[in-house]
């Protein structure tokens, strides 16, 4: 007997292959397997690095993640308000979205110490600015769904 087949003996014997079969079957596994190659890929170089898996590391990636938040955030007013597959109307709700959130960072502050303490108006005046995005984006949405500017194409 060859060494191959004594090899092959051994595979048949000791390796379910109707286990691993079932397993590759199901539906999730198309989705499990990507995730625990990344699992795998993180586990191995964060090991390779000194400090990745510290408490201090972990709380600036959280950082991180809730400025990456806020751009995802963003981006996806600006694709509601211009209307979904609508290049032009995205275009056009970026434009817009950063002109009011800008200048209502600069002028809500002042327009707002009409009214309150120059304090209270300096740190409600650019909360008030943020929040007018999503006022625009509500508005949008209550009357133009499709968006701004939307394609012809249906």
């Amino acid at each position: 007997m060859t060494q191959a087949s004594t090899l092959r003996k051994l595979r048949y014997r000791f390796v379910p292959d109707h286990v691993i079969g079932e397993i590759l079957s199901k539906k999730w596994i198309d989705n499990a397997i990507p995730f625990l190659v990344l699992l795998a890929v993180v586990a191995v170089f964060g090991s390779l690095l000194p400090n990745f898996f510290t408490a201090s590391n972990f709380s600036t990636m959280s950082r991180e993640l809730g400025e990456f938040a806020l751009i995802c955030l963003a981006m996806m007013v600006v694709i509601v308000v211009g209307g979904i597959g609508s290049v032009r109307g995205t275009l056009v709700a970026a434009l817009l979205i950063a002109m009011i959130d800008t200048l209502g960072r600069a002028f809500l502050p002042d327009m707002l110490r009409a009214v309150f303490d120059a304090s209270v108006a300096n740190a409600v005046g650019p909360a008030l600015a943020s929040m007018l995005i999503y006022v625009l984006m509500a508005v949008v949405l209550a009357f133009r769904p499709q968006g701004l500017v939307f394609s012809a194409r249906r």
